[in-house]
């Protein structure tokens, strides 16, 4: 008894702050930093060429991209993926815990969840609506 009423009350405060309606896509973006994938949603994995020639009909999905950070704003609002085939500009403006994660980890590859959105002079850009690093496993392979 006592384990579920702990549960429950587990449950409720994590969930306190957050709207009904909201907490599939709360829960995505929690699952998605902590393992890396979505629970609720089912968003496509797509590189950086498929955004780059896309006519359009990406606009407003939600996505998920992974690439080498190129590049990366002196304060955390944005970084630069890269990958085989182009790059992309992601916007963590949303994100509340990007600069600690990012400052702290120095990643060299991150997986992205976000929106495709239009930006200047038409460019496709990443609004990211969460992102887990992904530890490269090039510099432990040069280890061994």
């Amino acid at each position: 008894m006592t384990r579920s009423l702990l549960l429950l009350l587990t449950v409720l405060g994590l969930t306190g702050c957050v709207r009904p309606v909201d907490l599939p896509s709360w829960l995505d973006r929690l699952a998605f930093q902590r393992l890396g994938g979505t629970l609720f949603s089912s968003p496509d994995t797509l590189t950086m060429k498929e955004i780059h020639l896309d006519n359009g009909s990406l606009a407003g999905r939600e996505i998920i991209v992974e690439g080498q950070v190129a590049e990366m704003s002196e304060y955390f609002t944005f970084i630069v993926l890269a990958d085989d085939t182009a790059r992309m500009l992601v916007v963590l403006t949303d994100l509340d815990q990007a600069a600690n994660a990012l400052h702290a980890e120095a990643p060299s590859v991150v997986r992205v969840l976000g929106v495709v959105e239009s930006g200047k002079k038409g460019l496709p850009l990443i609004r990211a609506r969460s992102f887990s690093v992904v530890h490269d496993p090039a510099p432990e392979a040069a280890k061994i």
